[in-house]
Formats: structure tokens, sequence, C-alpha cells
């Protein structure tokens, strides 16, 4: 059943490898979640991320990538650092920023949607490299969701309807 402390219209949930359960929330903030183990009790912690945990008034959407979590703003993407216990500005995804609703992870690549599609491979130094350039004629169309499959083959819903992409071809 629901929990009664929490009254937050959700958008998203998010999950990290230790069980802890992430909300995005409407309105006010993101959420973190201790839950009982079993099902959600009372008992289950609940603990609130807003403007002094490092981000902006309103609400959040919540990623996991690799284990890291992000809040994604309308304006910003913020990066989760559990030793100090709050959000900041993220600089793994600073050409992102404004417009992004979801990053969606695949075995080798980060994909980031929103306003367009952005596509993010591992450079030799580990860190990713962002290019929209494959994507440019959906630069202006709104991406709500991604699906990756394990073939490689990613499949975007959005504002123009079902997009296939498929890295083999040079036209999808």
């Amino acid at each position: 059943g629901p929990l009664p402390s929490i009254q937050d219209d959700g958008t998203t949930l998010a999950e990290t490898a230790g069980g802890v359960l992430w909300a995005g929330t409407e309105a006010t903030g993101v959420l973190r979640l201790r839950l009982s183990p079993g099902v959600a009790t009372l008992d289950s912690e609940v603990e609130r991320f807003v403007a002094e945990h490092g981000l902006p008034e309103g609400g959040a959407r919540v990623q996991v990538v690799s284990d890291v979590v992000y809040a994604l703003t309308a304006e910003q993407v913020y990066r989760y650092a559990p030793n100090a216990n709050r959000f900041a500005v993220s600089a793994f995804l600073p050409a992102l920023a404004a417009g992004t609703v979801a990053l969606v992870e695949d075995e080798e690549q980060v994909w980031a949607i929103g306003k367009g599609i952005t596509l993010g491979t591992p450079n030799a130094d580990g860190r990713l490299a962002w290019q929209r350039g494959s994507f440019g004629q959906f630069s202006e169309t709104v991406i709500n969701t991604a699906y990756v499959e394990d073939d490689g083959i990613a499949r975007f819903g959005g504002t123009e309807g079902l997009i296939r992409y498929d890295a083999q071809k040079q036209t999808s």
C-alpha cells in the first residue's frame, strides 16, 4: 500500500545496486527510500533532497547510470555525491543540461533523450564523449522514451512517432 509519509506526485523511479529506491517528483525534489525488507511499511526511511541538498526548487526526474544517481531538471543535470549527501551539477553530463528527460544505459553507451537524442560513448580515459551529429534530424524532436536491445538496436518514442536506430547501418 501507499507510504503515508509520501504525498508527492512521482515522476520516475530508479534503484541502485544496494537496493535503495530513488523517486523523482513533479514539484518537491527527489526522494530516497530505504524500504524495510519484504514490503514498504511505516518504518521505511524516506529522505527528501531539495535546495539545501544542492537541487533547485521544484521537481526532478531521477535516473541511475553505472550505479550513480542523477537528478534531471528542466535546466540542468545533477549528480548525487554520497560522501557529501547532496547533489551537484554534473561534470559527467555537461553538454546535455536543459531538456534531458532520461538517461538509458546499455552495455557500452549512455543515451540521453529529451529534446533530441545524444549518444555518449567511452573515451580511452573512461569519460563519455557526447555526440548529436548522427541524430541531427531529430534535434528538435521531443523524445520521451528509449529502449536498447541486446543487439544494439535502439528504439525511441516521441512526438514524431517511433524511431529505430541501428549503428551497423548508415541509415535507420
